[in-house]
């Protein structure tokens, strides 16, 4: 099945929307997004498409076109509906809805501290440093949240089937679920800073932090844009 928004990319079940009976399937939620804003343009675009591919005749060999039905059912999948949801299933569901909106706050936290401690570091001004420990422990209590509303958001909402995102959905989930770890251990650390020299290690330990946390992101974002967001 093809995505009904971007038509060279392939659908992934994880991303579906049920309407007129028909259950749609889209390669990322960013495309499931723009399709509910306006579904009769790329309903549209579906059949001329579908149009398009259905008159198309070859001068090689006779072949069996397949029908502007046909061509539209593939991309729109079945129209069986799915099997209820258990009590369980609802709440893992209605848990990670909240992922996308808490997972801001912890990334913003720790590049923050990360930040204050640069630059307490490069200026030697001591106004940086309760920003820095204020950042990193108000991330680390975030994170936490974040971490268990993202793996409610991967294993929520029934069995999905596999699909070519897989791979970067358990990259994701065990990236974040270290991160979040690897930043409260930074924060704990945070707690027991008395000399420079542990200053320096919790440092360091804070720069691994932030790093991580980009890797996850970046893992996260191609989830939602795809894996070829930033081709050239």
């Amino acid at each position: 099945m093809v995505c009904p928004v971007l038509p060279d990319e392939k659908s992934d079940t994880k991303y579906a929307k049920v309407l007129d009976g028909k259950i749609y399937y889209f390669c990322c939620a960013r495309c499931l997004t723009k399709f509910s804003e306006d579904p009769q343009k790329y309903i549209a675009e579906m059949h001329n498409r579908a149009t398009v591919y259905a008159s198309a005749e070859t001068t090689a060999s006779a072949q069996v076109v397949p029908s502007v039905t046909e061509v539209i059912s593939d991309v729109a999948g079945s129209s069986k509906p799915e099997p209820p949801l258990s009590d369980d299933e609802r709440i893992l569901r209605f848990a990670g809805y909240f992922h996308p909106l808490l997972v801001h706050f912890p990334i913003a936290l720790v590049f923050t501290a990360a930040l204050a401690e640069f630059f307490l570091a490069f200026t030697g001004r001591r106004f940086f440093a309760p920003v820095s420990l204020f950042a990193i422990r108000f991330a680390a209590a975030m994170i936490i949240f974040t971490a268990l509303s993202g793996w409610a958001a991967a294993s929520g909402g029934g069995e999905a089937a596999p699909s070519s995102t897989d791979w970067i959905l358990e990259w994701h989930r065990w990236l974040g679920i270290g991160t979040a770890s690897f930043t409260v251990l930074v924060a704990v650390v945070s707690l027991w800073i008395s000399q420079e020299s542990e200053r320096l290690f919790y440092r360091w330990l804070l720069y691994l932090a932030a790093a991580a946390v980009g890797v996850t992101g970046h893992f996260g974002g191609m989830l939602v844009y795809g894996q070829n967001y930033f081709r050239w």
